[in-house]
């Protein structure tokens, strides 16, 4: 009885390690080093268990499907500690309710564990800590899984999406840039505002320096607490106006249509990739801010998504489109030397030949963009229309630099010149 559930735990173990392709049952005997008959017994033995293992039409294969409940699984070493280390950066995660349901397999899974693994994960756990990292808001993951299926299908989406709009009681609301409704020009993307309903449809908010927020530490919005969201955009509601709670009454809630593509988790942030069918433009936007709404529309067609991808679309537009500040500078060195000192957020490199590349950057200040852009490190060339603050400021840094060093210079005492020997 031990060697028969000994083989029938080798058994699962095939098929599911080979779910993509049916195993023969010739290639599976052979593996478990019986004859057709028996695997064929075993077969209906895990059938009798609750797996579902299907045989192939026309062909002695086999080939586990999926049941209609979870059969226990057979995870390696390696893929056990990657399930314990997986439910732990769950459980401290940014997805709202997953939290408790991740400790409760986190603690199946630990019960089971062999020693020399559990070692391991207990080694790694109490070595290890998380800091640096600011609380990122929550999402919930029925909303990730609504929008996952409606990318997943390619249907039209629809949801309910608010986005911040922050202004200083002291000062006037900001003027609506303009822009033709449905275009999508970045016509607004002039003097820091983002076009019709922003670069990126709510950027990372709170924590920053004046009200701004952070992306890889660099702050979006500070000062005037513009965080690259919509100011007027149609089919909106402003929080408020029907007697909301004052403290949000700066709020914009928007119904909109997209055709969505990818989600992306970027900087403890979820972001929706998605082309906005009222803007006939693409869109990013914060999933946190978001509710969709069901049933989902029709299907589409696929658009190609800028940048090659929905990640670098959404770094180049974080990391530049929502700045009030915003350049491109020649670094005279390839990608492949700077791209470490470029971190995420901070900009997008762009090959130009085997010894140069753009850097597309942005940043709240004339004075914080010269400062990231001489951190780079790399010999550097401004573009003719870089913005003429851009260059004072870097006369400021340089001028700064050189008084700094002309001082110490002086206070130095002078080295000693050694006599000549004769």
């Amino acid at each position: 009885m031990l060697e028969t559930s000994g083989r029938l735990l080798r058994l699962l173990a095939l098929l599911q390690t080979h779910r993509e392709r049916d195993r023969s049952g010739a290639e599976l005997a052979e593996h478990l080093g019986v004859s057709r008959r028996t695997l064929r017994r075993d077969v209906e033995r895990l059938r009798d268990l609750g797996y579902p293992v299907h045989a192939a039409r026309g062909a002695a294969g086999y080939r586990l499907g999926a049941g209609a409940s979870l059969p226990p699984l057979l995870l390696d070493d390696e893929e056990a500690v990657a399930v314990v280390v997986g439910l732990r950066t769950a459980a401290d995660g940014t997805v709202a309710g997953i939290e408790e349901a991740s400790l409760r397999a986190l603690s199946k899974l630990e019960q089971v564990l062999p020693s020399r693994l559990r070692h391991r994960v207990t080694t790694l756990h109490t070595a290890t800590v998380r800091a640096g990292a600011a609380p990122a808001p929550t999402v919930s993951p029925d909303t990730l899984m609504t929008i996952a299926e409606a990318c997943r299908r390619r249907e039209h989406l629809r949801f309910t999406y608010t986005s911040p709009h922050v202004t200083s009681p002291h000062t006037a609301e900001p003027p609506v840039p303009p822009t033709t409704a449905g275009v999508g020009d970045d016509a607004g993307d002039e003097d820091g505002w983002a076009d019709a309903d922003g670069a990126v449809e709510g950027a990372p908010d709170g924590g920053g320096p004046g009200g701004g927020g952070s992306v890889a530490g660099r702050t979006v919005g500070g000062g005037s607490g513009y965080d690259g969201s919509d100011p007027g955009v149609p089919r909106t509601e402003r929080a408020g106006a029907r007697g909301a709670d004052p403290a949000r009454s700066g709020d914009i809630r928007a119904v909109r249509c997209v055709e969505p593509y990818n989600l992306v988790s970027f900087d403890r942030r979820w972001y929706l990739v998605a082309w906005d069918l009222d803007r006939a433009d693409w869109r990013t936007f914060r999933v946190d801010r978001l509710v969709p709404r069901t049933p989902t529309g029709p299907r589409f067609a696929p658009r190609p998504i800028p940048e090659g991808d929905a990640a670098t679309y959404l770094a180049h537009r974080l990391s530049s489109r929502t700045w009030p500040v915003r350049a491109t500078v020649t670094l005279h060195e390839p990608v492949s030397a700077v791209a470490d000192r470029v971190w995420p957020g901070m900009g997008v490199l762009e090959p130009l030949d085997d010894h140069s590349c753009l850097l597309h950057l942005g940043a709240d200040t004339p004075r914080d963009l010269a400062w990231m852009i001489t951190s780079v490190d790399a010999d550097f060339s401004l573009a003719p229309d870089a913005p003429p603050e851009l260059t004072e400021a870097l006369h400021t840094q340089a001028t700064r630099c050189l008084s700094a060093s002309a001082s110490e210079s002086l206070t130095r005492p002078a080295p000693q010149r050694r006599k000549d020997t004769q």
